[in-house]
């Protein structure tokens, strides 16, 4: 999985400040990263309250299901976290391709397996370690998804930077927006959109009566539902890198 190459007229790496054309288009640039930005945060929005919501639903449907003593579902929770060791590598990747597809057949991934999540029934042994390795796939694509947007929010910032420059020793003004928006506000974005989803995630589960098979299942359905969405919407982000 690819991303497209950047194109060498936009690509902030390649501008040269004696050339015009290349000046003039330095208020385009910002503003498409700028957009980027805003719609790579609505996606770590999405990432952290999935993730949010599996961490408060999770435990208490294994001790209902399963009667899983607490240290036991603390190991297979780790299953969420642990795979952020494979951060160095999913960041490499991002860098040189982009995130544009990684984060798109991350969140197809995920939404269709917390689909096939909501379906499991039983509590044979089968059941269990069925759902510990579906556990697994999700805990993976969310790694995946929280890398490689984190570091198209990073990328953003920076090539934002020099082109908010740009703009401003060419004697054009910066606007509103691009006066509001600075790289720093861009960075913090990881951070907001970490709190946003605490909040929303566990909000979400509360609606749902998620201790039982049928709530369970909805509430599966629903965070698969939201990562499909966002797996469409992903496709007409970063379509340049």
């Amino acid at each position: 999985m690819g991303g497209e190459q950047a194109d060498p007229a936009t690509d902030y790496t390649t501008m040269n400040n004696k050339s015009s054309t290349h000046m003039g288009s330095s208020k385009s640039v910002a503003i498409r990263l700028m957009l980027e930005w805003a719609g790579t945060l609505l996606m770590l929005i999405v990432i952290f309250m999935v993730r949010c919501a599996l961490e408060v639903a999770v435990p208490l449907y294994l001790t209902r299901r399963y009667i899983w003593t607490p240290t036991r579902i603390s190991m297979v929770l780790l299953t969420i976290t642990l795979p952020a060791v494979l951060n160095p590598v999913i960041g490499g990747l991002t860098s040189s391709q982009g995130p544009r597809w990684w984060s798109t057949a991350g969140f197809i991934i995920c939404g269709g397996t917390l689909f096939r999540f909501g379906q499991m029934t039983g509590s044979s042994d089968n059941s269990q370690m069925t759902f510990v390795i579906h556990l697994i796939v999700v805990g993976l694509c969310l790694a995946v998804l929280i890398n490689a947007n984190q570091v198209a929010i990073s990328v953003a910032s920076q090539r934002y930077g020099f082109a908010r420059t740009q703009v401003v020793a060419n004697g054009e003004e910066l606007g509103l927006l691009l006066s509001m928006i600075s790289p720093s506000t861009m960075l913090s974005g990881v951070t907001s959109s970490w709190a946003a989803g605490s909040l929303l995630g566990p909000a979400f589960s509360s609606l749902v009566p998620y201790t039982e098979d049928a709530g369970w299942q909805r509430l599966c359905q629903g965070l698969g539902g939201l990562c499909l969405i966002a797996a469409a919407v992903n496709v007409f982000l970063w379509r340049k890198w």
